[in-house]
């Protein structure tokens, strides 16, 4: 059986992230920022490959 990643929690996952580095960036915490976003796409590729283990 196929385990599809939950491309939905993948993308509320990213758009959390994209709105709190926006914020950060706002405050003036460009390394903040950087880091909340690299954390995102690892966290995201994680979720992905998880969901993709099983094909």
């Amino acid at each position: 059986m196929c385990n599809q990643p939950d491309f939905e929690q993948m993308y509320y996952t990213l758009f959390r992230s994209v709105t709190h580095a926006t914020t950060l960036l706002e405050q003036g915490n460009t390394v903040r920022a950087y880091l909340a976003l690299v954390d995102a796409q690892r966290t995201t590729e994680e979720m992905y490959i998880a969901g993709d283990e099983d094909v």
